[in-house]
Formats: structure tokens, sequence, C-alpha cells
């Protein structure tokens, strides 16, 4: 088991990064500090809430494990899941891949690669701790949540959620809790919906002459 978790922080790690989105607006300068990954050509996944609307000038920073440092281009806030995409060309590259098959089961070992209170590659182990939630939102639509047990804190917004393969399950998004700290309960985004996400984004991008849709390949 620990050649498993050895292997598999390896191999995800590469593709990982802390993120620090800075908005500043008058006298105040908000941090927001969260996780993204890298999925193709560039793009990296990450949690629209990282990402205030409308206060003012935002800069958003990466760093990678090796402490290089990217900045990063807002291209897609999702208007149904919490999920953005950011974007570099200097990352364009193959990242992580998407899981293809149907919903994970209850009792699956599932792992995270993130930056909790800033430290990149902090590997966590859990399980799936019950079936699909859904959260009703405005509108009559709903979002899809996986239900873990998987510690998060701050900062581990945005982080792969991996089966053993190393294959991408979900993204943490949020936790229930009542302290404000983790207390055995994590929520995160299915991989069905990212990959919905993702061709949301493409469909976009296909239209826009700035972004060709080839980034989407």
């Amino acid at each position: 088991m620990e050649g498993l978790r050895h292997s598999l922080w390896r191999k995800v790690l590469p593709f990982t990064f802390r993120l620090e989105v800075h908005v500043r607006q008058a006298y105040l300068h908000e941090v927001h500090r969260g996780t993204g990954w890298l999925y193709r050509s560039g793009h990296v996944f990450t949690c629209r809430h990282l990402l205030p609307e409308k206060k003012g000038p935002m800069e958003i920073k990466a760093w990678d494990y090796e402490g290089n440092s990217y900045t990063m281009e807002v291209v897609w806030r999702d208007s149904l899941a919490d999920v953005a995409l950011l974007y570099n060309a200097t990352l364009a590259r193959e990242g992580l891949r998407l899981y293809q098959g149907e919903a994970v089961p209850v009792g699956w070992s599932v792992y995270s690669v993130g930056a909790p209170w800033g430290l990149i590659g902090t590997l966590y182990e859990g399980f799936v701790a019950g079936p699909l939630r859904w959260l009703s939102l405005e509108g009559g639509a709903a979002q899809p949540l996986l239900q873990l047990a998987l510690a998060v804190q701050p900062g581990s917004s945005g982080s792969p959620v991996l089966n053993a393969e190393g294959l991408v399950v979900g993204m943490v998004s949020d936790m229930a809790t009542r302290s404000g700290t983790y207390e055995g309960l994590a929520l995160a985004i299915p991989h069905t919906a990212l990959e919905e996400v993702w061709e949301r984004y493409c469909r976009f991008a296909g239209h826009d002459a700035q972004r060709p849709h080839t980034l989407c390949q």
C-alpha cells in the first residue's frame, strides 16, 4: 500500500499547482488560496469560488512543486458547476486524465494531491462515503456532488480526487462543517460534471477567434 501511495503521488505531483488569487480594490487586498491541476493544452481546472467577480483587478499566480511560477488567465467560469478553467500557454502539454467509467461506487478508495495551507504536494487518502448527492441551484438546476471521507483543509479547493490508477474521479469543492475546519465530510465535483464543463468550454472556444478550438483537442 505504501508503494501505491508513493507511485501515485509521484505520478500526479507534476500536474498540480498551488494557486494564489490576488484581488485589489481601493485600499483592500484579498488573497484566495487553492489548488489547480493541469488537464490539457495549457488548461488548469480549479474551483470557481476561488475567483471573486466584480471586486477589482485580479492576478492569479500558480506554482508547481519545483517552485516555478506561472501567471494564469481565467478563460472560463462555469455557470452551472463550481468550476473554472485557467490558461497559460507555457503549460501546453497533456496533464491528468478523467476517469471514463460511470458513477464512482461507495467504498472506493480515493486520493487527493493538493496544496492545503499552501503546502503543495500534500497527499490525502480516503474513500467514497455515500451515493452521489444533488445540490439544488437557482432556476431548478442541480449540481451533482461526491460525498467523501477525505481530509480537506483551507487551500484544498480545486485538488484532483483520484482513483488508484491516477485517473481523476472528481475535484475537491467544499467541506460540510460547523466549525470551519474539516469534520470528516468533504464534497467533490464528479468527473462526469468536469467533462461536461470542458465540453461547454470547447463549444465556446470554437466560436472565439482569440481561442481556437484546437486548444480543446
